[in-house]
């Protein structure tokens, strides 16, 4: 798939075709650079042995480069399919990463019908599916609106051709993460990686029962990352597929 022209994050309207786009392109997959809020990308990569191809699932995508997981991927080629229920961020997705597939959809562990709350344009981030976060958030809501749900199964069934195999797959939902990965068929959908927002102390991670989830699918924790010393809580879990003995 062939990787199209690089945008720089506070820039939406730059021509993709110019030179220093292009420049701009070659620039940041040389050096390596991160996108991710706390270094998941590049982690990622070299838990994966830093390959040159695959294909990677981003649930509750936000803005297609600003800490995006999965963008660092985008430019090295890598197939992708980007997931979140705020139907403005289409347009962009479309300007940005033209070569993802990009899907306005709610993602639960079932299919229902929840309520979307959405915030502020500078605290969109935050925008959730989950009644109790956004109850205990100090900033008022913008917009309610009910959403009917799919999962992660469903989602994989008719996106994914027969046989494809999920290098990496990030879930950062806001609350809902845990009920994100429910949703999944872990005995048929196995991705080599899984790396999922956290909120809670290393400690109350490892005993956790979103851990204890992967656990029983065949997983292993092998790393967290943090956000800074003012959140040292908030990171993302990342998970290793354990391969069959048998």
């Amino acid at each position: 798939m062939p990787v199209s022209g690089f945008q720089p994050p506070n820039s939406h309207n730059e021509d993709h075709s110019t030179v220093k786009s292009r420049f701009k392109r070659y620039l940041y997959r040389r050096l390596k650079t991160s996108f991710a809020k706390s270094g998941e990308d590049i982690q990622v990569w070299q838990i994966l042995g830093m390959p040159n191809r695959g294909l990677y699932v981003d649930i509750g995508s936000h803005h297609p480069i600003r800490g995006s997981n999965s963008y660092f991927f985008y430019l090295r080629g890598w197939k992708g399919i980007c997931v979140d229920p705020n139907p403005s961020l289409a347009e962009l997705y479309r300007r940005l990463r033209p070569s993802d597939v990009f899907l306005d959809r709610a993602v639960s562990d079932s299919w229902e019908n929840l309520v979307y709350y959405q915030f502020e344009d500078s605290k969109s981030n935050l925008n959730t599916l989950s009644a109790e976060l956004a109850e205990s958030l100090d900033f008022p809501t913008v917009r309610k609106t009910e959403l009917p749900t799919t999962t992660l199964e469903k989602i994989f069934i008719e996106f994914l051709d027969d046989g494809e195999t999920i290098d990496f797959l990030t879930v950062d939902c806001e609350g809902m993460d845990e009920a994100v990965l429910r949703g999944n068929d872990w005995s048929r959908y196995r991705p080599r990686v899984v790396c999922v927002e956290t909120h809670s102390s290393l400690a109350e991670d490892i005993s956790s029962s979103l851990t204890r989830l992967m656990e029983r699918a065949a997983y292993e924790l092998v790393g967290k990352t943090v956000l800074g010393p003012r959140a040292p809580g908030v990171g993302s879990l990342i998970f290793l597929r354990q391969e069959s003995s048998g």
